[in-house]
């Protein structure tokens, strides 16, 4: 998605409250870089 994210996402849910997180606080994504960090290695156009 980036900074800048230009897509639309629609999404439906069976629950009036939609999807409700249950984040467990796992540290696994400070493991893996982000979208900027990937795109910012590669060659510019």
């Amino acid at each position: 998605m980036g900074t800048t994210p230009a897509f639309t996402a629609i999404r439906f849910f069976h629950d009036d409250d939609g999807w409700v997180g249950n984040f467990t606080g796992d540290p696994i994504s400070t493991r893996i870089p982000d979208y900027d960090t990937i795109t910012a290695e590669r060659p510019q156009k």
